[in-house]
C-alpha cells in the first residue's frame, strides 16, 4: 500500500508549471489507507467560503472515483469525499461548511485519503493542479 507524490510536467491542466500526481495503491483484503498531506502553515480561512480545487485520474490506469478530502486545524478536522472523477480536468468547488470546522483561522493541513473501502479504483493515478481557498 503507496502513496507516491511527484510533480509532472506532462499532464498539466494549462501545459505549463507542474502539477501534483499521486500514485496510489490501497489493494488489500485487510483495512488499508494511505494518503497525501499538505502543511498550510496558519492559514486564517474565515473569510473564505470554499476550497477549490482542480483534479483529474489517469484514464489508461483506471481513475480514482471517489477519494477523501480532510482539512485539519490544531484542534479539528473536517472531511467530505470527491467523487465522480474522470480523464478530464474538472474543477471541485468544496464549501468549507461541509468540514464543520468551526473556527477556520489556523486552518493547517490538507489531506488526500485513500481508503481501500471507499476509494475506486484500488490503485491508480491522480493529478492535482490549482488548489486555492477563496
Amino acid at each position: 500500500h503507496f502513496t507516491r507524490e511527484s510533480f509532472d510536467q506532462a499532464h498539466t491542466r494549462t501545459g505549463q508549471g507542474a502539477c501534483l500526481r499521486l500514485d496510489y495503491d490501497v489493494e488489500s483484503p485487510h483495512s488499508a489507507f494511505n494518503g497525501f498531506w499538505m502543511k498550510m502553515g496558519t492559514l486564517d480561512a474565515t473569510l473564505a467560503r470554499s476550497l477549490i480545487i482542480w483534479v483529474r485520474s489517469d484514464e489508461r490506469v483506471g481513475g480514482a472515483a471517489r477519494v477523501k478530502v480532510e482539512l485539519k486545524t490544531a484542534n479539528e478536522s473536517g472531511a467530505t469525499y470527491l467523487e465522480n472523477i474522470t480523464g478530464e480536468w474538472t474543477r471541485f468547488v468544496i464549501p468549507l461548511d461541509e468540514f464543520n470546522i468551526a473556527d477556520l483561522s489556523t486552518l493547517s493541513e490538507f489531506v488526500l485519503v485513500f481508503e481501500d473501502h471507499s476509494t475506486q479504483p484500488k490503485e491508480g493515478i491522480l493529478y492535482l493542479d490549482d488548489l486555492s481557498i477563496e
